[in-house]
């Protein structure tokens, strides 16, 4: 496991969570990335952080209104760089096939949505085509997603040749500080993913010591992302991972 992890690619560099963004990672030595999962209205699974197209695109409006053939037309890539003009809203499945490219590892973050059971089965489908290689960590603010993929893990496990994946939760709201104990529990999650904002070294022993890997966001200052190890963080997700050391990146 690398000690940093893109976020949304090398989203500093490239338009987050775009094909260009990952492979940047690649470029840089960066071997995990993080990325965003949700559902358009075909049941294709599409990258993209936000519910609304405005922010990273040149369209606007609901992703979730979106078909397959939408995604030819929108620019994902112009709004950062004209050197990026052209560049699309991915789809799981090209993020999947450039990981086996790549040999890239992800964190795979879920979006809460109004039918995650389906979004679940895509996803879970989807990850069938990575190779064996390959390790994948799926990760939610959702507790209730989390569970939905952990009965399926079993079923996953049960076949040679698939990919290693693990739950993490994610959380940042004061409610979730008190309740992470029995989310982690009941998700199935082996690593917690707060927000790096208010962590404090006694807050990261304690969660040490019940076992939890530890991988704060977003952490873009390395003198903070060392103080953070120094703590005992085991990994920290950044847009900026091609500044860290060589050996954080692998």
């Amino acid at each position: 496991m690398a000690r940093v992890i893109g976020h949304r690619g090398v989203s500093a560099i490239a338009p987050e969570n775009t094909l260009a963004a990952f492979r940047a990672c690649r470029e840089n030595g960066v071997r995990w990335f993080e990325f965003d999962v949700g559902l358009i209205s075909d049941g294709t699974a599409v990258v993209i952080h936000d519910d609304t197209l405005d922010r990273t695109t040149d369209a606007t409006g609901p992703v979730a209104v979106l078909t397959g053939p939408d995604l030819a037309t929108i620019d994902a890539g112009a709004w950062f760089g004209p050197e990026f003009a052209g560049e699309r809203i991915p789809t799981l499945r090209q993020v999947l096939e450039l990981m086996n490219e790549l040999q890239l590892d992800a964190n795979l973050e879920i979006k809460p949505g109004p039918d995650h059971s389906l979004l679940v089965a895509t996803i879970m489908t989807e990850l069938e085509r990575l190779d064996p290689a390959r390790h994948v960590i799926i990760s939610s603010f959702d507790p209730r997603i989390l569970q939905r993929v952990k009965c399926a893990l079993p079923r996953w496990r049960a076949h040679e040749g698939r990919a290693t994946l693990e739950l993490a939760f994610l959380f940042e709201k004061p409610t979730m500080e008190k309740a992470w104990r029995v989310l982690g529990k009941a998700t199935g999650s082996v690593a917690l993913h707060p927000s790096g904002k208010a962590l404090t070294a006694a807050k990261v022993a304690t969660y040490t010591s019940a076992g939890y890997a530890v991988r704060p966001w977003t952490v873009n200052d390395v003198g903070q992302a060392l103080e953070l190890a120094s703590w005992g963080v085991d990994s920290v997700f950044s847009d900026n991972p091609h500044l860290f050391p060589e050996d954080w990146r692998q």
